[in-house]
Parts: structure tokens; C-alpha cells; sequence
């Protein structure tokens, strides 16, 4: 893959802070079993501060499918399924 185009580093800026975010994620919810939200309010604004730059066009797009997968695994943590927490929730939006 070429990055002289300003879309290529906009989506590897993306995959790089999504990478970073589940390390930090990872580590902090296999140490402790919880899953921190300031990490994943900082990884929101960087993506959100990388799309905006990059493709603002998309941000209502993104938004709304951040709203359904959130939507939906919602409904199944409150369904009361074992083993899904607030936690999947917060990570699919």
C-alpha cells in the first residue's frame, strides 16, 4: 500500500490507534476485569479528530453505525445474557 494519498494515512492512523486502544483494553480488563473509560474516550476523540480531518463527509455515517452496534449489544446486556457487560457495550460503540 502506497500512503501518498491523504486516505491512506488517515485509515493507518485509524488502524493505529484502534490497535492501541484494545492493547491498553486488553491488558487493563485481563489485569483488573474492567474495561476504562477514559481509554476509550481518548481513542474515540483521536478517531473522531483523524475521520474529521480526513473524511468529514462520513462522520454522520459512522456515528449512526456507532449508535446501532452500541444499540444492539445494549439490548442484550440489559436482556441479562451471561456474560456480556456494559463493558462489550462501550467497546462496540
Amino acid at each position: 500500500m502506497s500512503l501518498d494519498r491523504p486516505d491512506d494515512l488517515a485509515a493507518v492512523a485509524l488502524a493505529v490507534s484502534f490497535v492501541a486502544v484494545l492493547a491498553v483494553v486488553t491488558v487493563t480488563d485481563l489485569d483488573r476485569r474492567v474495561i476504562p473509560n477514559r481509554t476509550l474516550a481518548v481513542g474515540a476523540l483521536a478517531c473522531l479528530a483523524i475521520v474529521a480531518a480526513a473524511d468529514p463527509g462520513t462522520l454522520p455515517e459512522r456515528a449512526l453505525a456507532a449508535a446501532g452496534a452500541g444499540g444492539f449489544l445494549l439490548l442484550g446486556a440489559i436482556w441479562d445474557r451471561p456474560g456480556m457487560g456494559m463493558g462489550d457495550v462501550k467497546l462496540a460503540a
